[in-house]
């Protein structure tokens, strides 16, 4: 097809397709324009959420910082609990080994006063029969001094006996000697007794001190040891309340972790949130500027679009050169059937478009369009033209074209006819054409009313 005939049927088609593509333009404007509504509307909402989140984030973070400080907190009250568990143990160590201690010095005390007790009964034994022993030396002098006296008797009575008795006398003599060597022995044994009886009295009150002394030892040591026992409870104690402290420091820890964990998740969900929001205000803010764009493109293109009036004259001023170039160029092949009529491919679309009309308006059309040279040749013998090629086409009984010359050779004329004849002037469908065609391309060759054509040839 020739470039000037597709610039010809591309400007039919624009023209007759004018109200729809204006129509489909506008439905375009004006779903562009939700679209803009749509995506400021969005771009809105999510800077709303996108301060939500930020506020959202805010907060999670002082939550989580507040979290984050809890726990270290914890965790340094929880080394606190364990040192003072490790000293109280270690007190309660001290104090068992004290009170262990203490216990030995109260059995080492409790020897020491049984010892005491053992040697103050000694020393006092000692003392009974030293008191004794002195008893029996004064006794013994006693009964000395008296056995001396008797003797000094015996012996004065035997001096005086006459006849004096020398046995007697010496017996008296010896009895003497025998009472008072006694009697200086009991005077010897006497201070000797006393004596003894002195250092055994010394003895008892001696061991009578070191009893003292020993059971002031054991209760001394007992109170040392009463003191090693409420050491020992009160570390007990202390390493029960530090256990205690230690266990409750070990579950704090544990809750302000879990917060920890909960805080930093709903920081991280509020984070993704606020990313979110800018990736929709992103998102909304580049629809809403393409939209924009879009819209003004549309209105554009509708303000730049041509009537379709004037689409119809750019192509009716192009006819004649359509004609031309066709004739130049034609072959059978360029046409085609428009409701049985065949006419030039690049009219077909504005034909078939005027029978549609015509028909919506109450008007058939049909008639015959293209037609080869030798028919061409036929119907100027039949109309009876005085020379097939040479007598204009005004000499025949119905004015036909010089072979070579007629726009249904190219397919660019149809004879109207409707209802199954040809139109004349008076008839429904010339009136209509009269009143339309032009829209649709065709124009009438004046002294045939139903010759139409491109160029009204």
């Amino acid at each position: 097809m020739p470039k000037v005939a597709a610039s010809w049927s591309s400007l039919m088609y624009r023209s007759l397709t004018h109200d729809t593509q204006l129509a489909a333009m506008r439905t375009s404007l004006a779903g562009q324009q939700a679209a803009v509504r749509t995506w400021n509307a969005e771009a809105a909402a999510a800077n709303r959420a996108d301060r939500t989140a930020l506020a959202t984030v805010a907060t999670a973070t002082t939550a989580d910082t507040r979290a984050r400080a809890d726990l270290s907190a914890a965790r340094t009250a929880l080394t606190g609990a364990q040192q003072n568990l490790v000293t109280a143990r270690q007190t309660l160590t001290t104090a068992k080994q004290t009170l262990a201690a203490a216990g030995i010095t109260v059995t080492a005390a409790k020897r020491g006063l049984t010892t005491a007790d053992r040697n103050l009964t000694a020393a006092r034994q000692r003392l009974v029969a030293a008191k004794r022993n002195l008893t029996t030396a004064k006794q013994n002098l006693a009964s000395a001094k008296q056995n001396l006296t008797l003797a000094k008797r015996n012996l004065a009575a035997a001096d005086r006996r006459n006849p004096r008795n020398a046995v007697a006398v010496k017996r008296a003599t010896t009895a003497v000697t025998r009472a008072a060597t006694a009697l200086n022995h009991a005077t010897a044994t006497v201070p000797r007794a006393t004596t003894a009886v002195t250092s055994a009295t010394t003895a008892v009150a001696q061991a009578g001190t070191a009893v003292t002394q020993a059971g002031a030892g054991v209760t001394q040591a007992t109170a040392g040891a009463d003191r090693a026992i409420t050491r020992v409870t009160r570390a007990t104690t202390g390493v029960i309340r530090a256990t205690t402290a230690v266990t409750a420091a070990t579950k704090t820890v544990g809750v302000r972790k879990a917060q920890t964990q909960t805080t930093a998740a709903d920081l991280a969900a509020a984070a993704k949130a606020e990313r979110a929001a800018r990736a929709r205000i992103a998102e909304a803010t580049a629809g809403a500027a393409t939209g924009a764009t879009a819209v003004t493109r549309t209105q554009q293109a509708i303000t730049a679009l041509p009537t379709a009036a004037s689409l119809a004259g750019q192509a009716a001023a192009l006819s004649r050169d359509v004609v031309t170039q066709v004739r130049a160029n034609f072959k059978i092949e360029d046409t085609t059937q428009v409701y049985g009529v065949t006419v030039h491919r690049s009219v077909a679309f504005a034909f078939q478009h005027m029978i549609d009309a015509a028909k919506a308006d109450g008007v058939q059309l049909s008639g015959g369009g293209f037609r080869t040279t030798q028919r061409q040749i036929e119907l100027r013998t039949i109309n009876g033209c005085p020379d097939v090629w040479t007598a204009p086409s005004s000499s025949c009984r119905v004015p036909t074209a010089i072979p070579g010359r007629s726009l249904h050779e190219l397919g660019l004329a149809v004879d109207i006819t409707s209802g199954g004849r040809t139109i004349s002037s008076k008839t429904a469908a010339f009136k209509w054409l009269t009143a339309h065609a032009k829209t649709y391309g065709f124009v009438n060759f004046p002294v045939e009313a139903w010759h139409w054509s491109i160029s009204g040839n």
